[in-house]
């Protein structure tokens, strides 16, 4: 059965990885983000991570990880799906299959699909990121902030 529908597998498998992502890669981000928020200039890193442990421990670092782990291990899934939508579109059901040419067709739809989904996701984060340090109303929350952005400026903004 040569289906083009997704895959579950893919599903649980996009949806693993987004979670394994977020886990990882959360505590450097939050590190991140408060040396750029930081009003000091020339902030390093190793005091940023010393004064977060010390004022909230481990847990400091993870600050802010619900609405990550919320959308990405959702888009991760989404990605994979694409993935292999594409691959099936082709005829392949196996991955080696591919050739070259092909494996670069069914990444390049996955991207597509990827830039699709997290574009919007991105904008309304960095927007919210960015009201911490410019004064001026303050959104409630990212759908908030979302709902905003499309009665205002309409649906093509995001």
């Amino acid at each position: 059965n040569m289906s083009t529908s997704v895959d579950r597998n893919e599903v649980i498998a996009g949806t693993a990885a987004g979670v394994a992502v977020i886990l990882v890669k959360h505590p450097s981000d939050t590190v991140k983000t408060l040396l750029q928020l930081s009003k000091q200039s020339g902030s390093k890193m190793w005091p940023v991570v010393q004064n977060t442990w010390q004022t909230a421990g481990w847990k400091g670092f993870f600050r802010g990880v619900a609405g990550p782990l919320a959308t990405v291990p959702l888009v991760n899934a989404v990605v994979f799906g694409a993935y292999g939508y594409a691959r099936r579109w082709l005829g392949h059901t196996d991955p080696n299959e591919l050739t070259l040419g092909q494996l670069a067709l069914c990444g390049a739809w996955a991207g597509f699909v990827n830039c699709a989904v997290v574009g919007p996701i991105e904008l309304v984060k960095t927007q919210m990121q960015q009201q911490l340090i410019q004064p001026g109303v303050r959104s409630k929350n990212s759908l908030h902030y979302t709902y905003h952005i499309l009665k205002t400026e309409g649906p093509r903004a995001l």
